[in-house]
């Protein structure tokens, strides 16, 4: 974030603090190297958003049922963010048991399973999607403690997705692939928040 952005100075209660546990190198290697090289033999090709009706229709194209933000936010990051290269930071709650919508039924397992079990389902097509669009995941860990700012609840997982653009994002979140990913995230996580960053001077 860019603090000259703040009206005043920055209050500490904007500030939190967790100290966290990176993946370790196996999971690393079967949930996010392997689906990654598998998705980079499918690339995708990028859209450019030079006008706003290509800009509003790739944002239709990539709305899931249930996602946030909605289409105006969207707007106002692809407006924000332009061409240049975003990094969202995903901070995320499990449920104890995942739950599955109606319209999703056929992709629930037969027998009940944990949110985070549903949330690695999720991880493969995700990851195959993110690599087909020139991304990746650039950092991901478990959350030990938080050590200051406003405490609103634990964090289960964090992790940081990087993608060479806004229209790369939106064009990986239209991907039939993708979005038959997306239902096991939605049954899996009881709370998440997603802020979408770019590293200062870019």
């Amino acid at each position: 974030a860019r603090r000259e952005d703040l009206d005043g100075e920055a209050s500490g209660k904007l500030v939190q603090t967790f100290p966290a546990r990176p993946m370790n190198r196996i999971k690393s290697l079967f949930g996010r190297t392997l689906p990654h090289t598998l998705g980079r033999l499918r690339r995708q090709s990028i859209p450019e958003i030079k006008l706003a009706e290509n800009r509003d229709a790739l944002i239709e194209s990539a709305l899931v049922l249930g996602e946030h933000p909605d289409k105006a936010r969207w707007i106002a990051l692809a407006d924000r963010a332009g061409d240049r290269p975003i990094w969202m930071l995903n901070c995320l709650e499990f449920v104890k048991t995942a739950v599955y919508a109606e319209d999703a039924r056929a992709a629930a397992p037969s027998k009940p399973i944990s949110g985070a079990r549903a949330y690695l389902n999720y991880g493969s097509g995700m990851m195959s999607s993110l690599a087909a669009v020139g991304g990746r995941v650039a950092w991901s860990g478990y959350p030990l403690s938080q050590l200051s700012g406003q405490d609103d609840g634990p964090w289960h997982q964090i992790a940081i997705a990087e993608y060479p653009s806004i229209a790369a994002m939106m064009t990986m979140l239209s991907l039939p692939k993708y979005k038959a990913a997306h239902v096991h995230r939605e049954a899996a996580l009881a709370r998440t928040r997603l802020l979408a960053t770019q590293p200062i001077g870019l």
